[in-house]
Formats: structure tokens, sequence, C-alpha cells
């Protein structure tokens, strides 16, 4: 049949494509700098505006089985923390975060609702309890890809329901 570059076969692969390039970086860091500024613990501050006129979103009631997210947040939406753990080892990169939100205010626990709504999720008190997200994402670079990041994500929700208060 013939070796690489005769006249029956193309140029070898492995002296074009970079997966098999033993000098090419495997690793994060190695393919780009900058995500070494990326790695490590960080403690935010979070601030949410409404999109529509700026102003400070306010808690709606949580309709169990509707639509999630934080339009439907019967807690303080215009701030909260959150902590970063963002990892990277070698082809790897682990990145947890968590979002706490304040418990609402009383006036909000106190306004009447509609049926079926409720003025705290599954497993908290209105008033009493504030709500933790925790999010994951995982993200690795192999040379099988040709050195293009492939991202996996899971993100899920928790309630705070251990804390009287975030304060």
């Amino acid at each position: 049949m013939g070796n690489c570059d005769s006249t029956f076969r193309k140029a070898c692969l492995s002296e074009t494509d970079i997966r098999y390039d033993n000098d090419y970086p495997k690793d994060i860091v190695g393919q780009d700098k900058r995500w070494e500024k990326f790695s490590g613990y960080f403690k935010v501050e979070l601030y949410s505006f409404n999109a529509t006129d700026g102003s400070l979103p306010e808690p709606r009631p949580y309709f169990p089985g509707g639509r999630g997210g934080n339009d439907n947040s019967p807690y303080v939406r215009n701030t909260g923390t959150a902590w970063y753990n963002h990892t990277i080892d070698g082809s790897r990169m682990y990145i947890h975060r968590h979002y706490l939100s304040e418990k609402a205010p009383e006036s909000f626990c106190n306004e009447p609702l509609l049926p079926g709504y409720m003025n705290h999720a599954l497993g908290g008190v209105c008033g009493k309890n504030g709500i933790a997200r925790v999010a994951g994402l995982f993200l690795a670079v192999n040379h099988d890809n040709e050195g293009k990041n492939k991202i996996h994500c899971a993100v899920s929700i928790i309630i705070n329901s251990a804390c009287d208060s975030l304060n």
C-alpha cells in the first residue's frame, strides 16, 4: 500500500495535526496564559437591576412547577453574595459557585397570594430563610478534539433552610 507521502498516500496525519504534536500544550493554562488569573477562591457581591427601567427587582411569589429563575424568586433579588472556587488542574477546570440570597422582607410575606403561589420555595419559611443556589461547571481540554474546549455544565438549586438569616 505504501508509506506516508508515497504515491498512494497523502502526507502523514501526525505531521499536520496538532493532536500528534508533542510540543503542543495539552493543559488549559499552557494553551492560554490568561486562564492562570481565573483560578482561585473569590467572594463576590452581587447587584441586580431590572433591564427595562433600572429599578431594583422585588421578591415575587413562587409557583411550584412553574417557570423558575430570578423572575420567580420570593427572596431579596437586588443584592446577594456568592463564593466561587475555580480550580484548574492540567487539562481540567472545575468551577463551584454558591449564590446566597437573603430572606424576603416581612412586608412581602404579609401580601395575599393567588391560589397555587407561595411566598417561599419548598422547604423554606417566608421571612425566616434565605436561599442558596449552587452551580457547577466542568471544562476539559484534550488533544482528541484538536485543542478546543469542550464544556459540560450542571446547575442545581437548594434551599438554605438551616439559616435564619444570611446576615
